[in-house]
């Protein structure tokens, strides 16, 4: 997983009374999470999208964790079994560092 940066440069048109000028301009980023639940019964495992959130990139598996505390998802810490990056077939997982 790259690490995305969190304010990006961008090219903007300053416009003062009535004078404009071309510049530069430090910006948030934003980037789409999707965040999945993994629900298990007995032996099979079951996985689904619960919601897609713009957020800037950084802490995604608090903003997760905290998404799902604050929708009712997840009621105890003991919910949790683990929290991990989706990853394309064949790539490597990225193991959780928390």
């Amino acid at each position: 997983m790259r690490d995305a940066p969190s304010a990006v440069k961008v090219r903007i048109r300053r416009v003062r009374g009535g004078d404009s000028e071309d510049a530069e301009d430090v910006v948030a980023a934003e980037e789409p999470l999707e965040i999945r639940v993994v629900e298990s019964h007995g032996n099979h495992e079951r996985s689904h999208s619960l919601a897609v959130t713009m957020r800037t990139p950084g802490d995604d598996f608090a903003l997760a964790a905290g998404f799902l505390f604050a929708e009712g998802v997840l009621r105890r810490r003991a919910d949790f079994w683990r929290i991990e990056h989706c990853v394309e077939p064949g790539r490597k997982q990225e193991p959780n560092k928390n």
